[in-house]
């Protein structure tokens, strides 16, 4: 077997909206939860995410705070720290 190296999540940080918005129709129970474009920025530009996996998990943490709503900015920060 080969072992794949996947590139940290901050080497690709043009990949974090299609991940998070894939993660989001996971998880969101109504399926109508989204970003705020603020949000999304704070997201594609933290340093906070160093793995896919951690991404995923705080996408799943988001989807169950705001149940079909927008995430704003200060809910995304709230998680990051």
């Amino acid at each position: 077997a080969v072992e794949l190296s996947l590139p940290d999540l901050s080497e690709r940080r043009e990949d974090r909206r299609d991940l998070a918005q894939f993660y989001l129709n996971q998880f969101a129970l109504s399926g109508d939860c989204d970003f705020t474009e603020t949000a999304w920025q704070l997201l594609e530009t933290t340093n906070a995410l160093e793995s896919v996996e951690s991404l995923k998990t705080l996408v799943q943490k988001l989807a169950l705070i705001v149940d079909g709503k927008l995430v704003t900015v200060s809910e995304l920060r709230r998680l990051l720290c």
